[in-house]
């Protein structure tokens, strides 16, 4: 039976965790939030929705563009890539189920790195430029695609596994990306995927 099935970009498809830290560290740097420029505030501030966390912190809106073209121009240097695997998984996925990337980054710098890396089976990207909420991105997707269950949403950080659960969405958990097992284990997804061949197992079915 085909599903609707959300994939977050940034540590389950793409591993962008160290050129995602670089940018962050130099946009905080530059508007004078050191305390947000370590790999560690990173996934502290992914542990929820990284733009409201921003907003409370009194970052500039601003600080969040740049980042994305930080981002930008290191895909376009070829600097980080896909996880090993996940083009074929993806595209299996996509094969069978409607496959969406509900993502905080910006839906044209996902939409290239598909294309650079000849990823197939994406439907559709909703990124940053239609709303900074994965509950409300994850509420179109499935208005879109008339899913009545709530869908499946794969995501790598506690923040992600917050969101699509607030969605009403069916939480795969991630653990080769940004945050550990044991984290999102607390977190108490509905499933727990060690790898990428593991979303075959339990969508692909």
């Amino acid at each position: 039976m085909s599903e609707l099935v959300m994939l977050d970009f940034d540590g389950v498809i793409a591993d962008s965790l160290d050129v995602t830290v670089a940018a962050q560290v130099a946009v905080m740097t530059a508007y004078g939030f050191p305390q947000l420029a370590t790999a560690d505030a990173l996934l502290r501030m992914v542990e929820d929705n990284w733009f409201a966390g921003l907003r409370a912190l009194g970052v500039p809106e601003a600080a969040g563009p740049e980042i994305d073209e930080f981002i930008a121009r290191a895909l376009a240097a070829g600097e980080f890539g896909p996880f090993p695997d996940i083009p074929h998984v993806v595209g299996r996925l996509g094969a069978r189920h409607e496959v969406v990337v509900v993502t905080s980054n910006r839906g044209d710098i996902v939409e290239g790195f598909l294309a650079r890396y000849r990823i197939g089976g994406v439907g559709s990207v909703l990124g940053n430029e239609v709303a900074t909420s994965k509950v409300e991105k994850i509420d179109l997707a499935r208005r879109r695609h008339a899913s009545a269950d709530g869908g499946w949403y794969v995501g790598d950080t506690v923040g992600d596994v917050a969101e699509a659960r607030a969605a009403g969405a069916r939480v795969v958990a991630a653990t080769w990306g940004w945050h550990s097992r044991e984290r999102l284990e607390r977190a108490m997804p509905d499933h727990v995927a060690a790898t990428p061949a593991d979303l075959l197992a339990l969508l692909d079915a």
